[in-house]
């Protein structure tokens, strides 16, 4: 009777599907021509406006482990992990972004994230982090394929390994079709689409009859989603916590993530905006993606009847619940969003990872002397290599991953995100360094981390805490988790504080290197002065129409044979996209005034 009340793929989601992949590749030819150097390929030249930039930002951290890892985590432990730590993490670390951080990312005036390593540290610091980064986000890109395939697996039905080969090379050929351009204006109808397809599945969710509105669910959630210590003892949830949260604010002043996220858009203005845009729609947008898997609980108790096929089940509480209350087509709807933030994912391991191959590595010491034709050559040929290597990782990833995907991307947050995040964070606010604290304090943090987590058990952690009673697995992954974060982050630290001592033994040359990254990073950006392309009429004329394509293309999905509350679904959707379309048209025809206007003005003053 359960798997009744489930319904599967239906022709039209799958026509959905076909119409989203034949719209991006589209979206690739229409803007491969923007790309004529690595700056536009790899990010679009810096001229974005703040709307495109922030949607990518947001689609890239968004990721399709927000409707699998996530998914499976409010199933099992309700509300913890929103307000515990996504909503406060996403508050403090938006309101960093906005006063302090987000603009001055902009202002180090960078062609990739590892050139800000480079401005701040130094070629060699530069080096270090092209060969310690570049693997490490080809497996990230690997696991985020991975969390994809589980999704449509559970969608399908097909076999896992399967269904990562072909999402790979689907989403290898998207990614790379229209380099940082392609990539970001697909982003952001995506977005819309994304967020839309959200929002009405949590909507259809609160309707059903078994949960009743948002009161009838809390009413049916077990105590455990409420009073988060039933599912963990205190000191550990408190500790946890508190990991977390030091984690995400210090990943707050990455200057490598952060410059990678704000290098697109066009001044420190448009950077505050976006960040804006980030905190305000990525702190509320979690609320109703975790309506669902929290519906599920009450719904499907035991998941592993639905996806028998599934290693964690749990993971598939959102999709189990989509394809019961979604409406024909509409289904196809989320899937292509999830392409999308995997595809905004995997650009780290694609597009951007090629960005910093090729500028930091390739062109400084293989070929100095390389045409820009070589080098833009080069990018399309190295994106093509990394996609290929990261399908490789997902399949290995597929056939030996044991633990679940949100403890996997937790623990390999500390393990290697962490030590590399410490220099990084730090450098953005302390100048007196030496060249080598940088790669000094990565090796350090690497080797700490390693230890807390093979060498140490977590019986020892129990005996230091003073507690008798024994720990439960899971209760032991989170002491492992917050105890290599403590760690990590306070030795590392620590060795970083303590280079100190050294830095007036650094070289002149670094010492003015380093006066000149932190004087630009705190000198605001002009774009005329600096040579910035006045691109504002053309993103808001090209966006507009694909919106309008897309929009027009929702309204039609109202022919679909629904019922009438489905046909208002994509009514909804397609138009709300319509409008966001309209309103990007007048934008440009503004934007085409104010270029006009300047262009008179500078012919006035040049005398005759």
């Amino acid at each position: 009777m359960i798997l009744a009340t489930v319904r599967g793929f239906t022709d039209w989601d799958y026509a959905v599907v076909a119409f989203y992949f034949t719209f991006m590749v589209s979206i690739g030819l229409v803007f491969r021509h923007y790309s004529k150097n690595i700056s536009d390929y790899f990010r679009g030249g810096g001229s974005m406006l703040w709307w495109m930039s922030g949607a990518s930002a947001m689609m890239g951290a968004m990721s399709a482990w927000s409707f699998t890892g996530a998914a499976g985590e409010y199933y099992k432990t309700g509300f913890l992990l929103y307000l515990g730590v996504f909503l406060p993490g996403n508050i403090i670390g938006g309101l960093i972004g906005i006063f302090y951080t987000s603009y001055r990312f902009r202002q180090m005036r960078v062609i990739t994230s590892v050139h800000a390593i480079r401005r701040r540290y130094g070629p060699i610091n530069e080096q270090f982090y092209v060969w310690v980064q570049v693997p490490i986000n080809l497996f990230y890109g690997g696991l985020v394929l991975n969390t994809l395939s589980v999704f449509l697996c559970a969608a399908f039905g097909t076999n896992l390994l399967a269904t990562v080969i072909t999402t790979g090379v689907i989403v290898l050929f998207v990614s790379s079709a229209g380099g940082a351009w392609g990539v970001i204006a697909g982003d952001f109808v995506q977005m819309l689409v994304m967020q839309s397809v959200v929002l009405t599945t949590a909507i259809l969710t609160l309707h059903l009859p078994q949960i009743g509105g948002f009161g009838g669910l809390l009413h049916q959630l077990p105590a455990s989603a409420f009073h988060w210590t039933m599912l963990v003892r205190p000191q550990v949830l408190y500790l946890w916590l508190g990991a977390m949260m030091i984690g995400g604010v210090l990943g707050s002043f990455d200057l490598s993530n952060g410059a990678a996220r704000f290098m697109t858009v066009k001044d420190g203005r448009n950077a505050v905006k976006a960040a804006t845009m980030m905190l305000v729609i990525g702190s509320f947008g979690g609320i109703f993606i975790m309506v669902p898997p929290l519906a599920a609980r009450v719904l499907y108790p035991n998941l592993h009847l639905i996806v028998p096929n599934l290693h964690h089940p749990s993971e598939a509480a959102y999709l189990v619940v989509a394809m019961r209350v979604l409406p024909d087509g509409m289904l196809g709807l989320l899937v292509t969003g999830l392409f999308a933030v995997t595809m905004a994912n995997m650009d780290t391991g694609l597009n951007r990872n090629a960005g910093i191959f090729i500028k930091n590595f390739y062109s400084p010491v293989l070929r100095p002397n390389a045409t820009e034709q070589e080098l833009m050559l080069a990018s399309r040929i190295c994106s093509v290599i990394f996609g290929l290597l990261i399908i490789g990782i997902g399949i290995l990833i597929a056939l030996f991953r044991t633990a679940n995907l949100f403890n996997y991307v937790i623990v390999l947050g500390v393990l290697l995100g962490v030590p590399l995040t410490v220099p990084l964070a730090w450098g953005m606010v302390i100048k007196r360094t030496p060249p080598w604290a940088a790669w000094s304090t990565v090796l350090v943090g690497f080797f700490v981390a390693a230890m807390f987590r093979f060498a140490i058990p977590v019986s020892w952690f129990q005996y230091v805490m003073g507690w008798h009673r024994a720990l439960s697995p899971t209760a032991a992954q989170d002491v492992m988790f917050f105890s290599m974060t403590i760690a990590v982050l306070g030795i590392a630290s620590g060795w970083y504080f303590f280079t100190m001592r050294f830095a007036d033994r650094s070289p002149a040359s670094y010492k003015r290197d380093v006066d000149m990254f932190f004087k630009d990073m705190n000198t605001p950006i002009d774009p005329v002065a600096e040579g910035v392309p006045g691109e504002d009429y053309r993103q808001c004329r090209v966006i507009s129409r694909l919106c309008l394509i897309y929009g027009s293309a929702m309204l039609l999905a109202m022919l679909i044979p629904n019922a009438l509350s489905g046909r208002l679904c994509f009514l909804a959707i397609g138009g709300a996209i319509l409008t966001i379309s309209l309103l990007l048209h007048l934008a440009g025809r503004k934007a085409r005034r104010i270029d006009a206007a300047a262009l008179t003005a500078s012919e006035v003053s040049v005398p005759k």
